[in-house]
């Protein structure tokens, strides 16, 4: 085909529009001046919060169009997002129409999105837990591999919102085994400006390393002194075995007197016994400990001083009274020879003896002992510890003028077991006995001493030689004076009689035996006593005691052993009653208590048939013994430490609980009764019940005293505090109303501490009561 000219495509297009045209009108009349009648229309431009809906923007209204037909929908727009991070910022939708003249028409609509009234905050946000333990030497402490609930925080996710999270840890070193993490955590919402959109949180993370430690450490070290005071004692540090992290422990000790408080407890020690701890530090905070028993033993025996020589006469034995002394005999002390030997080391008093056993104290020489002979002066202190010295004693026949009396020359050593009647060998009586606590078991180390209640008479010669020097003179051929000197020694005898009482100690064993092997003879009568050092004067007194002496007095308890009426016996006043209980409470309560000083007491076991008061009452601190021809071998002692009449083993102080419980122990009756004893004075009830009532707190108190009372009606009443004796201590005039009066006592100003009583009197009523002042 051939291809049209220009002119024929400009016809064409003339005829085209008009026939468009013609169209037009047939519908609608057309006029040049009707087309700007298409337009297009957008909704408002609006602004919303970005907790708003922001992504179906369809809500906020749609574009149309208004063209020769009327009103059309324009489209779906094209919406571009200008948001930040927080959703702010804006939106535009943009619809594009073409026009019947194929001419676009645009408009668009903006949305500005601003931040949200109620911001992202500290309640949004779960942290983790703020402690935790990691066992091991050197856990992962990464959030991302903590237990469950320990890690990373998390949070409620919000519009407008950018929520960040960091940590920091502070890492603290104890020890190898030991580390703790202060981790603190920081969480930020960049949409918030300032401070206002950061928070923060610590979680503290422990960790601990290894399994304890296998420590040994010696058990009992010994070490002998002879200084009186202390020893240097050498002791192996102690050993720490395990697998802990490093190995890294900690050794310290509590002694005063090691060189170091770490391992090695090596130093000067005191004679006695000290007890050593060891800490064995590991891990976190954990510890064994290990315990040494150090014993200084004072090994310094008595310091002795003894008479060289001694001369002594013999005094003659006339056994047919025919005037003529057969033999003679004199009787010497080990004492005797003693020049101011001493205990060494706070040995108290010593004992003299010939030999070692403490008992050989004396000698009888007679004729065949004439001349020098050699005897041992043994000095023994409280503790066994001995010295001895050697002296010569000279038996000479001097005044007595003894006929034949000659030492006998026998190579064959005398038998002192033997029958010979011709024996000096002298054998007497002897006591012995046993003394047990209160729980019958044998009791160590107390000390008997045996006093002879009649005198011993002995006799002691002294020689003294006088040397008197005599001058003369003569002429001799020559005529010259000539002088000359003449020495006479002069020999004078001095018998002085010594009368004493003798006295004898032992000390019982570990099966709690004393005993005084033949130091009597049939006549002879004793005066027996002991004592007891107590190391720990107030070991084993506590509420126990207290209580059983509290029953007692108020006749709800019985003592079963005369012991129990010693051990109650505080004051020692052969009687038990409320004094003895107060010098107890007091004591137990804490405070300094000079009455309870006696310690122990060691008294002679009850007879069968005697009642236990009755016998306690008859007591004496001395058994007086009569020999009577017989040995006593049965003595029987009871060791009574005072106050601790359980012998229970109780702590020497009283919490304020147990003083709690001790102040609930009376009843009202009881408490009446208490008045009887005491003599308090108290009123009758009237013919009515008694109304009122009163609560008293605390109980026990230190100061001040609070009592709510009770009431029945308004009036004046009187309120008393006195002791248990009935002693006014305060005493105050009050006015009360109907109900409930708080009354406030104030005791600051008095010494009184125990149990006090209060009573409110009221009329002819009498409120009472008993509280305990610590």
């Amino acid at each position: 085909m051939k291809p049209m000219s220009t002119l024929t495509q400009w016809a064409m297009l003339l005829l085209v529009t008009f026939t468009f045209v013609s169209n037009i009108s047939a519908t609608e009349e057309y006029c040049p001046e009707n087309a700007d009648l298409f337009s297009i229309h957008c909704p408002y431009d609006v602004t919303v919060s970005c907790t708003d809906e922001i992504w179906d923007l369809s809500i906020y209204g749609n574009a149309n169009y208004h063209d020769y037909t009327g009103w059309h929908d324009a489209g779906t727009p094209v919406e571009h997002y200008y948001l930040n991070s927080c959703n702010s910022g804006y939106i535009t939708r943009t619809w594009t129409v073409e026009d019947y003249n194929w001419n676009l028409h645009t408009c668009t609509q903006t949305i500005t999105v601003s931040g949200g009234s109620n911001p992202f905050g500290y309640d949004d946000i779960w942290w983790p837990h703020n402690y935790i333990e990691l066992e091991g030497c050197n856990p992962s402490t990464h959030p991302s591999h903590m237990p469950n609930g320990y890690g990373w925080p998390t949070y409620a996710w919000q519009e407008c919102s950018h929520v960040g999270v960091s940590y920091r840890d502070q890492v603290f070193v104890v020890n190898d085994g030991c580390k703790k993490i202060k981790r603190k955590w920081t969480v930020k919402d960049w949409c918030q400006n300032g401070s206002s959109g950061e928070w923060y949180y610590w979680q503290t993370i422990k960790i601990m390393g290894g399994e304890a430690p296998d420590v040994s450490c010696e058990e009992l070290v010994e070490a002998d002194s002879y200084n009186c005071q202390d020893k240097y004692v050498e002791i192996p540090p102690i050993h720490v075995y395990g697998d802990q992290c490093g190995d890294d422990y900690h050794v310290t000790n509590n002694s005063p007197y090691a060189d170091n408080n770490g391992p090695d407890i090596s130093g000067t020690y005191p004679i006695g016994t000290t007890y050593v701890k060891y800490l064995v530090q590991y891990g976190c905070g954990k510890s064994k400990t290990c315990t040494t028993r150090v014993i200084v033993k004072d090994k310094k025996g008595p310091t002795v001083y003894c008479i060289g020589q001694l001369t002594v006469a013999l005094m003659g034995v006339d056994a047919d009274n025919d005037g003529v002394p057969e033999d003679g005999m004199v009787e010497i002390w080990a004492k005797d020879l003693d020049r101011g030997s001493a205990a060494s080391c706070n040995g108290h008093n010593v004992q003299f003896s010939f030999s070692e056993d403490v008992t050989d104290k004396f000698k009888v020489f007679t004729c065949a002992d004439v001349g020098l002979n050699e005897v041992n002066m043994y000095v023994t202190d409280n503790y066994g510890r001995q010295s001895y010295c050697i002296v010569t004693v000279d038996v000479q026949n001097n005044g007595a003028n003894i006929p034949d009396c000659e030492p006998v020359v026998d190579d064959e050593e005398e038998d002192p077991t033997g029958d010979d009647q011709d024996s000096t060998y002298y054998q007497g009586l002897s006591l012995a006995g046993a003394v047990m606590d209160m729980e019958v078991s044998p009791y160590e180390g107390a000390i008997f001493t045996l006093t002879n209640a009649n005198p011993v008479v002995t006799y002691e010669a002294t020689i003294d030689t006088t040397i008197e020097m005599t001058t003369d003179s003569f002429y001799n051929q020559g005529g010259v004076l000539i002088y000359f000197y003449e020495i006479d020694s002069i020999y004078s005898v001095t018998i002085d009689t010594i009368i004493s009482n003798t006295t004898y100690e032992s000390i019982s064993d570990e099966d709690g035996h004393f005993e005084f092997i033949e130091i009597a003879d049939s006549t002879a009568s004793f005066t027996l006593a002991a004592n007891i050092k107590n190391e720990e004067p107030f070991s084993g007194i506590g509420k126990e005691d207290l209580n059983l002496l509290l029953d007692y007095i108020i006749g709800n308890a019985e003592f079963t052993t005369l012991g129990q009426f010693v051990a109650a016996d505080i004051d020692n006043n052969k009687k038990v009653d409320f004094d003895d209980l107060k010098i107890l409470l007091d004591f137990l309560s804490g405070n300094e208590n000079d009455v309870l000083s006696y310690e122990w007491k060691v008294i002679e076991n009850a007879k069968d048939d005697m009642p236990l008061e009755k016998a306690f009452n008859e007591m004496k601190p001395e058994m007086s013994i009569d020999m009577a021809g017989v040995d006593h071998m049965d003595i029987g002692f009871t060791a009574v430490k005072i106050g601790d009449l359980t012998q229970e083993e109780d702590v020497p102080t009283l919490t304020q609980a147990d003083l709690g419980q001790v102040a609930q122990v009376l009843t009202t009756d009881e408490l009446n009764l208490i008045a009887d004893i005491t003599e308090i004075e108290v009123r009758s009830v009237a013919t009515q019940p008694i109304a009122n009532s009163a609560v008293v707190t605390p109980n026990p108190f230190l100061d001040v005293l609070n009592i709510q009372y009770q009431d029945a009606q308004s009036g004046s009443v009187i309120l008393e505090i006195v002791d248990v004796k009935g002693q006014k201590l305060y005493t105050k005039n009050l006015s009360t109303t109907i109900g409930n009066n708080d009354i406030k006592v104030d005791m600051a100003a008095y010494k009184n501490t125990g149990i006090l009583i209060y009573r409110i009197i009221d009329g002819a009523e009498l409120i009472s009561g008993k509280v305990i002042r610590l």
